[in-house]
């Protein structure tokens, strides 16, 4: 059950260099691009391929229902969507959720758009959505993202044997977690 609002439609968070926006069917194209390519595949537990089908309805009936929040990010440089963050799995005891986060492979490395992104998110989802807790699940052997999440101030609190959908393979997880009092809006 959910008890979180719809994501406004209008709501922006901006950066100097990034902006998010919630998610709508006419990114279709350009986040399964992303989702779909081999290289985020590779570092997600669920790397079944999303047709348009699915993520459209994925949209209506988890985005649109206040369920998850899907944000794109855009380059605003360029204009072009290079990735996507987002918040899901609301446990309302703990007024906690899930974050994650996906970028194209040939968006610029070394420049900070994921801490950037994930910044905006996370000072989303204190300040705005008045959560006390994000957690994260990432593979082990995903090393950017497991330094990304402790260079904003996560800390690991498990490890575990998960597996891969669909082929059934074991893959160490690291859970991390993001309290409020540690949030940092700057590093």
């Amino acid at each position: 059950m959910n008890l979180l609002k719809p994501i406004d439609k209008a709501l922006r968070l901006e950066s100097e260099r990034l902006l998010l926006k919630p998610i709508t069917e006419e990114d279709t194209e350009a986040v399964l691009s992303i989702r779909n390519s081999d290289y985020v595949r590779g570092n997600f537990f669920y790397r079944k391929e999303i047709t348009a089908e699915e993520h459209l309805d994925y949209v209506k009936n988890k985005c649109e229902t206040g369920e998850v929040f899907y944000f794109t990010v855009t380059e605003k440089a360029t204009g072009r969507i290079i990735g996507v963050v987002y918040l899901q799995h609301y446990n309302p005891e703990e007024k906690a959720m899930e974050s994650g986060l996906f970028f194209d492979k040939a968006s610029p490395k070394g420049k900070g758009y994921a801490t950037e992104a994930y910044r905006l998110l996370d000072g989303y989802a204190f300040n705005e959505l008045k959560l006390n807790k994000l957690v994260a699940r990432v593979i082990s052997y995903n090393g950017a993202s497991v330094h990304l999440h402790e260079k904003m101030g996560y800390k690991a609190v498990e490890r575990s044997v998960e597996k891969i959908f669909p082929t059934g393979e074991e893959v160490e997880a690291v859970t991390l977690e993001l309290v409020k009092e540690n949030f940092r809006e700057k590093n």
